[in-house]
């Protein structure tokens, strides 16, 4: 049940491929947290939502416009001209 919510969470519309991109993405956001709650806890620094919450909806906005302009993309095109090699041809007279 983890391995599959892992899976779907950080691999791409396959669920094959591992993607970098989630990652990060997620572990920026549970760093996030973390920094928040070290400075509350810890540093005894006070808690503003209205910063809190532009810094980690711009981090979940970013995320999501790099990922969904990566699936967007899908694999590239193979190039349609023909490639050769003139050193390989043989012309005959």
């Amino acid at each position: 049940m983890i391995g599959t919510i892992f899976r779907q969470w950080f691999t791409g519309k396959s669920n094959d491929s591992f993607e970098l991109g989630r990652a990060l993405w997620a572990l920026g956001t549970l760093a996030m947290i973390v920094f928040q709650g070290v400075a509350i806890w810890f540093k005894g620094q006070a808690f503003s939502p209205v910063e809190f919450g532009t810094g980690f909806g711009a981090i979940l906005a970013a995320g999501g416009v790099g990922i969904a302009a990566k699936d967007a993309a899908g694999t590239p095109k193979p190039p349609v001209a023909t490639v050769t090699n003139a050193d390989t041809v043989q012309v005959k007279p």
